[in-house]
């Protein structure tokens, strides 16, 4: 009969309870809805998050704890994958809000059968997704699966339970915590709690440790709650039988008071104080405190922390407690109901913040950004690209600013005294051997490990080369034009270092191809100290720079340092040996002599630990210095080395880590361990030193490490307290910062404490060791940094404001100190580390606003790759502002302080920078791109539900919508230009900005040009130039004017164009502005050439050719070239019976050949209408025809309306003397449109004969148009 129950049991646990679920255990939130709590390990949505293949509409989805169950919907049919038939589905439930029976009764369903599910997600960033999962149901429960999981969820409610009782997290459980527990839940009969809680514990703790564990809790707590009930059981039924009905009443009274002290008696803190925000009565808020207790509070855990009700009042006036109580428990049951509704709304206004923070973010994009090859494809596709100076930039910048020189550079004069390295030990016999080595390679390196004296011994040499030509009778040693040292050691950039190459030598140069063609002819040597950076960069870049330097300037030797050989083709390789113990000993004695009690000697045992490293000698010296003996040293150096032995004894087997510092050691488990372990070891033990003896100078040289460049001395006193105190034992004590003047040369401390205009500069190699050891960020050192990037932004200013006011010279000085620091300071992968910028937003808006000015400085100087580089690097930070802006803590601060938001205004000052630096080089698509983003975010936006207020900026708007009109004009589209510079100018007169008017106005009367109204370009350029005098914008002025000149040349209107040629030349003289007296030069000659005043034209031209050269200038160059074949073509010369045709030909040919690499189909197409004037002088028809079709196609290339109308013209002409009257028909009906429009006769290419200087005359006085 047992065996026969038990069977019938057995089954019964095993029979199916119906339909199947999907395996998720819901839990109902605040807002009523149902989340997901557990997902059944083994059940449908358990094996469909392990082995996901995507749902049925093809979105990646798996179920999380903790989403929120929206929808349901049965699948009928699932989606084939091979088939373009949709899935079909049944009805969709919305469940939200519904109960779970409701939930419960839709979500069940027949095995093996599909659903979809809706969830409600929160992402990382805090905004709600939904996501959609499909799952199939299983096989149906049985009881039996119910009960392993009532005991597993039971078994996981006492693990719960665990972390209660383990008030202090141990992972072990005290008998003090098994009181507690005891007391808060107490066992059925339970008495004395002291004698139950120690008879629990010495049952728990069979090895009399004083703890026990979750498991022997678990099991004792569960046997002994079994006997006490048992125990208790009989005696509860007697006394019920036993109890009347007073009692009963009194007893029920009694367990409805506990129930009612029961619901508040415990309240956690942070919904306490939730609550304590909605009680408005002040006496209700004084009463709920007055009445309960905090325990357990921790400030580094927000979440900790109980309120409990005082129970001993009771005890004291019974009647007075449950006064009071009802009244809190009234005021509480207020303040949650109004909190409930507040996070209805609350997730209510999660909605609208998210679709809020969607519409911001779609808004912030980066400019993108384009490679020199992708640029130079851009450029040859599109064809109708020009150079176009006379051009006003967005904020009036000059595209090139230039110092005058003479054609023939005197780098000789150029090169500056390089002084003698002190001290210099050990490294004589390394000078001659690289001096003789120069005589016989050309290309030499020198190489070592750092600290190894690379740098020193390259200086000795060079040094010693000025030495021996000044001793010489000629003034020269072995190079005639004298030696040139460039610092490598913080350039990071091909196009940097050929500019920093050009200023070496006294020119502002932005390509190797610009350097190679001003000093091609020279006899120079040229020294690069520290190109390892440039090596990272890449090698193959690096051959291409030296070897092309080398083929261009045969005269020109070079010499370099690095850790390594570079690998270039005959390359000479130089090494550095390690100095002996005695050359050691020398170098500790040198600066820092020891005293009477003890001398420092070769014998010492810390030489061997040295390394023969020449600035690990002048840290051991320090050290020295600071009353540190060397067997102390010994001890700390010897434990360095044994570390560095032990990390990496699996990569070098029986080796010396330290043998070898130019080699990257690697870790046990293959990674980098670092290089120069033994000078970093010193290095780590110097830095200790300082560390714990003076904190200030350890910050203070953590944050030069930012600032390559050097940092002023004046600022270092407004940063650092002491500073006096903190450079002395940096400099003096630990040579860790060197002292130097403006032009380079060494100083001493005092002597920049009296001038506090030196610049103070942390040695390369202390800077090199620090960032291989990549310790943390001190927070000192941060505030430093902080504080300097104001004055960091205040220098690059300084460097505008010379530029403006045409002060080169200080502009190359001072922008050659700050430009190395802005690149360091603005890396963005080491400043939003989270130990130095973080979410600190006005720390990143300030790097932002430096890398911007840096990007305006490259503009200027027309380092256009350069310059987009910083743009970009602006607008990251930018971006990161406005990321900020819109994040939680950001949009409560917001709420508070009712501030406006300011990432997006930089932002789109950003972009529009980017704008027109793509639009100068030549990047018209990006252009666009970016400046249509600039003006999204110009136009003014407010979203009160994240508290986002941005008023924008019509100054602004009108600047990028002038940039795009601009785009049209060059693209042709003159329609779509015609229409952003009208909306521009409604911007810019709703602020009444006659500086942006006045801009526009000039592409505004280059457009009317373009498309034949003369008049009105003349009236429009008018007000401009009226505006420019009244402002004293002397170089948009002289733009300006070059511009009316043009218009004036083109209708014959002589004495105007000669008057505004002559005011613009002496404003670009003034100015030094080469490009602009190219420009004027030309526009000269141009205007004595329709003067018939060809020997002046002649003049002008040759010299507006020489200057365009000397600027670099293919597009001034090739204008030139053109128009001197115009005047050789008509000018007769002495003796001679006519004109040089040839030579004219030939100064066309050049023009084409120029034209044709800057892509200038305009030019072109003039070139070629020239040359058929000429042939029309010399009688060959052909060729004169072959010519204008040339013409007429590059103008039919770029869209030019003006100059297919004058080439048809000439051609109808022709057609019509060869008898092709229908030919020349249509040519004339194809060009009577643009001529009329544009109120101009025929003009026969440019030959300037007697009849074309007549003034013009309309269509109706012409003799030939009447006739046709």
């Amino acid at each position: 009969m047992k065996s026969l129950l038990q069977k019938f049991r057995k089954e019964e646990k095993e029979q199916p309870l119906g339909e199947c679920g999907v395996g998720i255990v819901f839990a109902p939130g605040p807002d009523k809805g149902l989340y997901v709590r557990e997902i059944a390990e083994g059940g449908p949505a358990w094996r469909a998050n392990e082995g996901y293949s995507g749902p049925i509409n093809g979105r990646e989805s798996v179920v999380r704890v903790g989403d929120c169950l929206l929808d349901v919907q049965d699948v009928l049919e699932p989606y084939n994958p091979y088939s373009d038939k949709p899935a079909k589905k049944g009805k969709k439930h919305d469940v939200f809000g519904k109960n779970l029976s409701h939930v419960i009764r839709v979500l069940r369903g027949p095995p093996d059968s599909y659903v979809e599910l809706t969830f409600r997600r929160v992402t990382n960033r805090g905004l709600a997704v939904p996501v959609t999962v499909c799952i199939q149901r299983g096989e149906p429960a049985t009881t039996r699966d119910v009960d392993n999981y009532r005991v597993k969820r039971l078994s996981a409610e006492l693990q719960e339970r665990f972390k209660d009782i383990d008030e202090d997290n141990s992972g072990e459980i005290s008998l003090d915590e098994v009181v507690s527990y005891l007391l808060r839940n107490p066992l059925p009969g339970q008495g004395d709690v002291w004698k139950t809680a120690n008879f629990l514990f010495k049952r728990a703790d069979k090895d009399e440790s004083g703890s026990i564990s979750a498991a022997e809790f678990e099991k004792e707590f569960n046997k002994l709650y079994e006997q006490m009930a048992s125990q208790t059981a009989p005696t509860d039924l007697e006394e019920q039988a036993e109890v009347s009905i007073e009692e009963a009443f009194s007893n029920s009274l009694a367990s409805m008071r506990e129930d009612l002290i029961r619901a508040i008696h415990v309240i956690k803190r942070p919904y306490m104080m939730q609550l304590w925000q909605h009680i408005r009565d002040p006496e209700d808020a004084f009463l709920i405190s007055s009445m309960y207790r905090l325990e357990g509070y921790d400030s580094q855990k927000p979440g900790s922390g109980k309120y409990i009700l005082h129970s001993k009042i009771y005890d004291a006036s019974s009647q007075f407690f449950w006064k009071c109580f009802l009244r809190i428990h009234a005021a509480l049951h207020t303040a949650q109901a109004i909190l409930k509704k507040e996070m209805e709304q609350e997730f209510i206004d999660e909605e609208e913040e998210e679709g809020a923070i969607i519409e911001v973010s779609k808004l912030l994009v980066l400019p993108r950004v384009i490679s020199l090859d992708e640029l130079s494809r851009e450029h040859e596709s599109r064809s109708t690209i020009m150079v176009n100076v006379s051009r006003c930039p967005g904020r009036g910048y000059p595209p090139r600013l230039w110092q005058p020189k003479e054609k023939v550079i005197d780098l000789f004069a150029s090169q500056k005294f390089i002084e003698m390295p002190s001290p210099f030990i050990g490294r004589t016999e390394s000078v001659y051997h690289v001096i003789e080595s120069l005589t016989l390679k050309r290309l030499n390196t020198i190489i070592g490990e750092t600290g190894f004296g690379k740098s020193y011994t390259l200086r000795a040499v060079l040094h010693t080369l000025q030495v021996r030509a000044e001793e010489s009778p000629t003034g020269r040693y072995m190079y005639k034009d004298g030696v040139f040292l460039v610092d490598c050691i913080d350039i990071r950039s091909f196009e940097r270092l050929a500019y920093v190459l050009g200023t070496s030598f006294g020119l502002l140069s932005v390509s190797v191809k610009e350097i190679i063609r001003d000093i091609h002819g020279a006899n120079f040597l040229l020294a690069l100290d520290g190109v390892d950076g440039l090596l990272d960069i890449g090698l193959s870049e690096m051959r291409t720079f030296i070897t092309d330097l080398l083929e261009g300037c045969p005269g020109m030797s070079m010499i370099m340092t690095c850790n390594s050989a570079c690998g270039i083709p005959y390359e000479n390789i130089i090494g550095l040996t390690m100095l002996n113990h005695n050359e050691l000993a020398q170098l500790v004695c040198y600066d820092f002599p020891p005293g009477k009690d003890y001398r420092f000697t070769s014998s010492e045992v810390v030489c061997d630990y040295l390394n023969g490293n020449p600035f690990a000698a002048r840290l051991a010296a320090s050290l020295i210095s600071e009353k540190i003996s060397p067997a102390e040293m010994q001890d700390v150096i010897s434990t360095l080395k044994d570390i560095d032995v032990r990390n990496t004894r699996a990569s070098l087997i029986d080796a010396d880590p330290w043998a070898d510092g130019t080699r990257v050691i690697l870790n046990l488990d293959g990674s980098v361990y670092g290089s120069s372990l033994c000078l970093c070891a010193w290095m780590k033990m110097a830095l200790g030193h300082t560390t714990t003896h003076f904190e200030r100078a350890y910050n203070f040289v953590r944050f030069l490490v930012f600032f390559p460049g050097g940092v002023l001395y004046r600022d270092v006193t407004a940063l650092v307290h002491e500073a006096e105190k903190v450079l002395d034992w940096l400099i003096n004590s630990f040579k860790f910062v060197d002292v130097l003047n403006l032009d380079g040369t060494t100083c001493s401390l005092k002597e920049a404490i009296a001038s506090k205009s030196a610049v103070l500069k942390l040695r390369t190699s202390v800077a090199k060791v620090v960032n291989i050891m990549n310790e943390p960020f001190p927070k000192e050192s941060r505030r430093y940094l902080k504080l300097m990037f104001p004055l960091l932004e205040r220098h690059a200013e300084d460097v505008l404001q010379s530029i403006e006011h045409n002060d080169s010279a200080t502009a190359v000085m001072m922008l050659s100190m700050i430009e190395s620091n802005i690149l360091s300071c603005t890396d963005a992968e080491v400043m939003l580390r989270a130990d130095i910028c973080g979410t600190d937003t006005e720390m990143i808006e300030s790097i932002g606003k430096v890398s911007y000015t840096l990007a305006i400085i490259l503009m200027s100087f027309n380092r256009l790759p350069e310059a987009l580089d910083a743009c970009a690097t602006a607008c990251f930070f930018f971006k990161t502002v406005c990321e900020y802006e819109i994040t939680g803590p950001s949009i409560a601060q917001r709420r508070l302080d009712d501030h406006p938001v300011k990432g997006p205004a930089s932002l789109a000052r950003g972009l529009r920078l980017s704008g027109e630096i793509k639009l100068m080089v030549g990047a018209l698509d990006s252009a666009m791109e970016d400046l249509k983003n600039g003006y999204l975010l110009e136009c003014p936006k407010k979203l009160s539900v994240i508290a986002f207020s941005h008023l924008g900026s019509p100054i602004g708007q009108g600047d990028c919508l002038t940039a795009l009109g601009e785009i049209e004009l060059l693209t042709g589209d003159f329609p779509a230009s015609s229409e952003y510079l009208k909306h521009g100018l409604k911007a810019y007169r709703e602020v009444n900005s006659e500086e942006g008017i006045s801009v526009l106005k000039v592409l505004a009367s280059q457009l009317k040009a373009a498309t034949g109204d003369m008049l009105g370009a003349f009236s429009t350029i008018n007000f401009s130039i009226q505006k420019f005098r009244e402002g004293e914008s002397a170089w948009r002025l002289a733009s300006a004017l070059c511009n009316r000149s043009e218009y004036a040349l083109s209708i014959s209107n002589l004495a105007r164009a000669r008057e505004d040629i002559q005011e613009a030349l002496t404003i670009f003289l003034i100015r030094n502005d080469l490009v602009g007296v190219a420009l004027a030069k030309k526009l000269l000659g141009e205007c004595c050439y329709n003067l018939t005043e060809y020997p002046a034209a002649i003049r002008h031209l040759s010299e507006a050719k020489t200057f365009a050269h000397m600027a670099h200038s293919d597009f001034l160059e090739g204008e030139s070239e053109r128009c001197m074949g115009l005047v050789t073509s008509t000018h007769i010369f002495m003796g001679e019976g006519r004109p040089r045709y040839a030579h004219a030909i030939k100064h066309m040919n050049n023009a084409l050949a120029i034209f044709g690499r800057i892509h200038y189909l305009v030019g072109e197409g003039n070139c070629y209408r020239s040359l058929a004037a000429i042939y029309k002088k010399l009688k060959h028809k052909h060729h004169r025809i072959e010519s204008l079709n040339l013409a007429l196609k590059a103008y039919q290339r770029v869209g030019h309306r003006l100059g297919i109308a004058i080439v048809d013209s000439e051609l109808a002409r022709i057609y019509e003397k060869m008898g092709k009257l229908e030919e020349a028909n249509t040519k004339v009906q194809e060009a009577l449109p643009a001529l009329q429009a544009s109120r101009l006769l025929m003009v026969e290419g440019n030959d300037r004969n007697k009849d074309s200087q007549k003034p013009k005359t309309s269509l109706e006085e012409d003799d030939y148009w009447k006739k046709k």
